[in-house]
C-alpha cells in the first residue's frame, strides 16, 4: 500500500530519493529503539544498487529470490545455515555488503530512543511523546533537511507487517508531516515529501534489505557496545548524512536521552 502526498504536485523539483527504513525494538540486550536506513537516489538505486545486491546474492547463494535478513545471517538459519561450515562464504558476504556500502552514493540514518530514560523523564508522555514518533521525527527531519538542500523530493519505504501496524506508523508519519518538526515546518515537510510505502517482505524490495542491517550494529554503538566479528558498522558509519557541516551525531547517527 502507498500513501500519496499530494500537495504542491504542479512544482517540478529535481532527484527523487527513496528512503528506506527498518526498526529494532528496545529488549534485553538495546535499550534503544531504533529506527534507521538508507536514502538512495532513485536512478542510482535502480541502475546500480539493485544490480549489486543480486550479483551480491548470486554470488554466495546462486539466485537472486532470496531476502536479506540480518537476524537469519547472524543466526544461522534458512538459506545462511551454510555458513556455519563455510566461513569464507560468510566472510565474502560481509565484506560485499560492506563494499556496497563503501563505494556508492548512499547516506545512512538512525534514530535511537532510550526507552526506559524516556519513561523517568517523562511518565506522562502521549502520542507525541512515544519513542516511535520522536525516532520518526528525527529520522524525517534530517531526510528532508538533506532534501531541500538538493532540492529534491522523497518518498518513504518500510517493510510491511500487518495492515493495524502499517496504519498506525502512516499515522505517526502523516502527523510529523502535517505538523512540521522542531526546526521545520510543515511546508517545508509536506513540499519535499511525496508518500510513505509498505512492501511486502516477499515483495523482495533491494532497499529495504540494505536498511536490514543498519539499527542493529548503530544500537550498539549507541550502548557502547563491541560490535559483532563480522560487521559493516564502519561502512555505516562513513556513510552518515552529516548535513554537510560533519556533524553525523546530529543528522546521521543520533542518540536521544
Amino acid at each position: 500500500m502507498v500513501y500519496y502526498n499530494t500537495n504542491d504536485w504542479g512544482k517540478i523539483l529535481m532527484a527523487n530519493y527513496f528512503l528506506f527504513l527498518d526498526e529494532l525494538k528496545s529488549n534485553n540486550e538495546y535499550n534503544h529503539f531504533c529506527i534507521g536506513g538508507c536514502f538512495i537516489e532513485e536512478s542510482y538505486y535502480r541502475d546500480k544498487i539493485v544490480k549489486q545486491i543480486n550479483q551480491l546474492k548470486s554470488d554466495i547463494f546462486g539466485n537472486t529470490s532470496i531476502i536479506l535478513h540480518e537476524s537469519e545471517v547472524l543466526s544461522y538459519k534458512g538459506s545462511y545455515r551454510k555458513f556455519r561450515n563455510e566461513k569464507d562464504k560468510e566472510e565474502k558476504f560481509w565484506r560485499m555488503l560492506g563494499e556496497i556500502y563503501k563505494n556508492n552514493d548512499i547516506h545512512t540514518l538512525c534514530a535511537g530512543v532510550h526507552k526506559e530514560n524516556l519513561k523517568k523523564y517523562y511518565p506522562s508522555k502521549n502520542e507525541k511523546d512515544s519513542e516511535y514518533y520522536i525516532a520518526l521525527q528525527i529520522i524525517l527531519e534530517n531526510f528532508v533537511h538533506f532534501l531541500i538542500d538538493q532540492k529534491g523530493t522523497g518518498c518513504v519505504y518500510f517493510e510491511s507487517r500487518d495492515i493495524q501496524s502499517d496504519f498506525e506508523l502512516y499515522e505517526h508519519y502523516n502527523m510529523i508531516v502535517e505538523n512540521g518538526t522542531l526546526f521545520l515546518g510543515s511546508k517545508l515537510m509536506q513540499k519535499h515529501l511525496r508518500c510513505i510505502s509498505f512492501p511486502l517482505k516477499l515483495d523482495n524490495n533491494i532497499g529495504l534489505q540494505l536498511a536490514d542491517f543498519i539499527p542493529n550494529p548503530v544500537a550498539r554503538d549507541f550502548q557502547g557496545m563491541a560490535q559483532r566479528d563480522l560487521n559493516i558498522f564502519t561502512d555505516i558509519k562513513n556513510k552518515a548524512y552529516n548535513g554537510n557541516i560533519d556533524r553525523d551525531d546530529r543528522f546521521g547517527l543520533k542518540k536521544v536521552l
